[in-house]
């Protein structure tokens, strides 16, 4: 009888939890229903009900199906009616509830209250509040930002205020006062041309910079031969059409005007070697036998002017110079020279000047360290020297400066050559009759020499000045040998391997081969700019044009 009993106490529960989840039903909307029958019987089949923590009370049979029929009557009636009052839900029957989560805590959003702006002092003015104060206070009340101003004379009063600061700003500029004068020069010339032949200046057309650079070509400069590049020219017109808003259209990459540049070098070293003038393009650099005869030259010499000048090829040779930067050197101040030799044997140069495009450096100086022991070649070198530079003249001022070459430091580079074609003969200095030598072949030497022992290329463009590792590939010869001088003159600047390890000259030409061991190019004769001879008489100093294209 038990198990009757249990059994119908637990259908008797199952019916009271059905209504009470229709008469949650009926408060839910569509969305929320559930299956109740199937969670009535499935509570029922466990033996327990929903609640997951007490075990109802089996009730009465009467009671429970009393309750069964009133719970069917008012299950029908709220079929007619939803609206009616509920039924009378038993406390034993739990409920399915959907789950419905929290909101979320509102967060308060603390606003920070700015301090009010301080009082204006009595005579001030308020402070500015948008950009339109700004004009209304400064041009007058009314005035606004898109608005005209009334224009002026342009700017006139600040040439007068500031005309020592103008200056100083615009001289630090890419293009300096002088080589824009250079360039408005040049573009001057053009523009005869065109007024001759009937052309504009202003429209560029291949054309016409075929026919100027065929009239360049006509011209005589002052060593007896035409201009020895187009490119100083071009670059001059392609600033004047830059600052007219224009294209720069006298420039390309590897085009119609490269190509003519590169056919206009050929044609001037051709006329120049027809006219017999030492043209740039035809310079090499001072062989190896050449630098021989500089050293032996120099060590032998007693006349205060031959050893002065043999000092200038030896210092050049040292630092790669240009001779615009020897320009640089003075003497003006008997206590603070610009070529001196240190307490420990540095030697040491104070440069003032690079080149012509950018002569008003910050100056600086370069040391070259003293030669060890085993060096006996720079050990002489240095002794010499170092009486050398302090030879004077009749006013007490060193000769190593102005007193050779005077004050105009773009004609250093011819005085120089010219003192090279007095002291150093081609026949002595191993330069074929061809060809020739000046200030600048110091350079090509440097380079040269120091690519034929291997130095590296950093090495080469840091000591030579130069701005990337490519410009001193063009100064090197491809037919440079190697030489044992080369070792001990510039053993400052070689890698440990090689300074530190001192052979013989026999050891040195069984170890190394005669050529270069290091792929160089050969572009030609370099862009450097002081190389260029150009007419002074129309055109002045557009040597250094070619560097700043």
């Amino acid at each position: 009888m038990g198990f009757f009993e249990e059994t119908l106490d637990r259908a008797a529960l199952a019916g009271n939890l059905t209504a009470c989840l229709a008469s949650f039903r009926h408060r839910l909307p569509r969305s929320a229903h559930v299956s109740i029958t199937s969670a009535a019987f499935a509570s029922a089949k466990r033996g327990r009900p929903a609640s997951a923590k007490t075990k109802p009370q089996p009730a009465k049979r009467s009671g429970s199906r009393g309750k069964r029929s009133g719970s069917h009557e008012k299950r029908s009636g709220s079929r007619g009616a939803r609206s009616g009052p509920t039924t009378a839900v038993n406390h034993d029957c739990v409920a399915i509830v959907p789950y419905r989560p929290a909101p979320a805590p509102c967060q308060r959003q603390l606003t920070r209250v700015p301090p009010p702006p301080p009082p204006v002092a009595a005579g001030s003015r308020p402070p500015y509040a948008t950009i339109d104060d700004v004009f209304s206070d400064i041009f007058g009340a009314g005035t606004q930002m898109g608005h005209d101003i009334q224009r002026g004379d342009d700017g006139a009063d600040a040439e007068i205020e500031f005309g020592a600061q103008l200056q100083q700003l615009r001289a630090q500029g890419r293009v300096s006062p002088a080589v824009k004068v250079d360039y408005l020069n040049a573009f001057a010339l053009l523009a005869r041309f065109c007024k001759q032949h009937r052309w504009h200046p202003m429209r560029f057309s291949y054309e016409l910079a075929e026919a100027f650079a065929a009239s360049i070509l006509k011209r005589v400069t002052r060593t007896g031969g035409p201009p020895a590049r187009i490119c100083g020219y071009f670059a001059a017109f392609n600033f004047v059409y830059a600052a007219a808003g224009k294209a720069k259209s006298w420039a390309d990459d590897k085009g119609p005007i490269y190509d003519l540049r590169v056919s206009y070098k050929k044609a001037s070293v051709a006329i120049g070697a027809q006219r017999g003038a030492e043209h740039p393009g035809l310079r090499v650099p001072i062989p190896a036998m050449g630098m021989h005869y500089i050293i032996k030259q120099f060590l032998l010499a007693h006349d205060p002017l031959t050893v002065i000048w043999f000092s200038v090829f030896i210092i050049m040779g040292l630092f790669w110079a240009r001779a615009d930067t020897m320009a640089g050197i003075r003497t003006d101040i008997p206590d603070d020279p610009d070529i001196w030799f240190s307490n420990d044997g540095y030697l040491c140069f104070r440069v003032r000047r690079v080149k012509r495009g950018n002569a008003g450096v910050q100056p600086f100086i370069r040391t070259i360290a003293p030669p060890p022991a085993s060096n006996p070649t720079r050990r002489s070198i240095w002794r010499k020297l170092a009486f050398a530079i302090e030879l004077v003249g009749p006013d007490g001022q060193r000769l190593l400066g102005p007193a050779l070459w005077g004050l105009q430091p773009r004609h250093v580079s011819d005085k120089i050559s010219t003192a090279m074609r007095t002291y150093l003969p081609k026949d002595l200095m191993g330069v074929d009759a061809s060809s020739f030598i000046s200030s600048h072949s110091f350079r090509k030497f440097g380079a040269s020499a120091a690519a034929s022992i291997e130095i590296g290329w950093y090495t080469i463009m840091r000591w030579g000045l130069w701005a990337s590792i490519t410009s001193p590939m063009t100064y090197v010869a491809k037919n440079y040998a190697v030489d044992p001088l080369f070792f001990v003159f510039f053993d400052f600047i070689m890698p440990p391997s090689h300074s530190t390890i001192v052979l013989s000259p026999e050891q040195i030409l069984q170890a190394l081969p005669q050529r270069m061991s290091l792929p160089v190019y050969d572009a030609g004769d370099p862009d450097d700019g002081l190389e260029t001879l150009e007419d002074t008489q129309a055109v002045p100093c557009l040597g250094h044009l070619a560097s700043l294209e």
